[in-house]
């Protein structure tokens, strides 16, 4: 409790008056997802000024950085330098003041499914399974989404009022390199039909595209980020968000959920999501348009996010990441079928 309270006092300059400790086990597959020295988070309700407030304490080392960027050098000074060079691209820099911005300033009509998530722990960090085996109801997380990217779709302001990730053509053109090295350490698991070392290559190119197409996005939307019940839909762990394409979303939801879902009920979704989003923002791409978006986002975490994950696989053993490989060749496939 001490801890807890030394935290929100280095986030809240009043005096906490009282802090009361609730469970937080998302339908008891906490334990599974993450497994800590001490429990992955804890929610809190605490009483500042007389008011009451909701928050989850993050529980991870404030050395995670430096021990990712660590663990994806293997070693080897020029590709770390890399990484701390292309930081805007690999999404991790300052990825705490980010989160803080996007609690403080989100818009009130939107904040409904955002628990304040604040916090460290020092201790270390073993991770065994991030897919969790819960029912979501999939709908209801793409109409949340829908109205998220709504409301800030091109709008720009956004980027500095929340520290966004907004990587330029610049920044990805700069990044290809260290991530094609890194891309070639890995097994050939990706279908040679997504050309995954071509987009690459040419991802500048690709990127630049759609660019204009950009809103704020969650960029981390895997179940572990999202809570559930008969009533509330929660998503937390902003601090990866990003101004870019609003189907990167959409694409991190499939890919880390496709193995709970059928091809069909993915079609819908992904049908569901164009015509619902593309009515209110009056945006007009045909089929070939819209298949190209969709796979140039989907190579985008193929190349950088996935890239990064089975790099870390080789030293802290995660359980998910054959997975997600079978997940985003399957998305590929479905997206041809559809287009």
């Amino acid at each position: 409790m001490a801890k807890s309270n030394e935290c929100l006092k280095q986030i809240f300059s009043s005096k906490i008056d009282s802090l009361i400790e609730e469970n937080f086990n998302i339908n008891n597959s906490i334990s599974n997802m993450v497994s800590f020295s001490k429990p992955n988070m804890k929610r809190f309700t605490f009483i500042l000024n007389g008011n009451k407030y909701d928050v989850v304490i993050k529980n991870s080392s404030p050395m995670i950085i430096i021990n990712g960027i660590k663990i994806l050098s293997d070693g080897k000074l020029s590709i770390a330098l890399n990484l701390i060079n292309n930081h805007k691209v690999f999404d991790y820099d300052k990825s705490y003041v980010r989160e803080k911005k996007i609690y403080e300033h989100i818009d009130n009509s939107l904040k409904k499914i955002m628990i304040p998530y604040y916090g460290s722990y020092k201790n270390q960090i073993v991770l065994k399974n991030i897919i969790i085996d819960n029912k979501y109801n999939y709908k209801k997380i793409i109409k949340e989404l829908i109205k998220l990217h709504c409301f800030y779709y091109k709008n720009n302001k956004v980027v500095s009022l929340l520290k966004l990730n907004n990587p330029s053509i610049k920044d990805y053109k700069k990044a290809r390199k260290v991530i094609l090295k890194m891309y070639r350490q890995l097994d050939n698991k990706i279908d040679k039909e997504i050309e995954i070392e071509d987009f690459i290559n040419n991802m500048d190119i690709y990127i630049s595209k759609y660019k204009k197409h950009q809103t704020l996005t969650h960029n981390d939307l895997s179940p572990r980020n999202i809570f559930m019940d008969d009533n509330n839909l929660y998503i937390y762990d902003w601090e990866l968000s990003s101004y870019q394409n609003p189907e990167h979303d959409l694409i991190e939801l499939l890919v880390y959920s496709l193995n709970e879902m059928k091809s069909e009920e993915a079609k819908e979704l992904i049908k569901m999501y164009r015509e619902e989003l593309y009515s209110k923002i009056n945006v007009e791409y045909d089929n070939k348009e819209y298949k190209e978006l969709l796979i140039i986002n989907l190579k985008k975490f193929i190349a950088i996010r996935l890239t990064m994950l089975r790099i870390a696989n080789k030293k802290i053993k995660m359980d998910f990441i054959d997975e997600l490989i079978y997940n985003c060749n399957k998305l590929y496939q479905i997206i041809k079928e559809m287009y």
